[in-house]
């Protein structure tokens, strides 16, 4: 029985994570991914699903500034306020600007 719905190149990425980052290695991504990160690896994500507090908000804005049009420097300088070590782009956002 599958409790989740991961496909398989999740998994091989999920089981990457759980073998070759440092336990206290911090990811950011959208909330698919961050959700099967924590669950699955117990590794700490920035995005949170209860952002009804305003300090989750303020992370949202500046986990999701990847997709916006500040520079990438920028946009690195602001996801390491948030102690990311590892940004994780889904396929559907690579291939949108593709």
């Amino acid at each position: 029985m599958q409790l989740w719905n991961v496909d398989n190149m999740k998994l091989d990425m999920l089981q990457w994570i759980a073998n070759a980052t440092e336990a206290q290695a911090v990811f950011t991504s959208d909330m698919t991914i961050t959700s099967h990160i924590r669950a699955l690896t117990s590794r700490s994500i920035t995005l949170h699903p209860h952002y009804e507090h305003a300090s989750a908000r303020k992370h949202f804005q500046v986990a999701y500034s990847f997709l916006g049009c500040a520079s990438s420097t920028h946009v690195w300088q602001r996801l390491r306020e948030l102690r990311t070590d590892f940004l994780i782009l889904g396929r559907a956002f690579v291939l949108d600007f593709a």
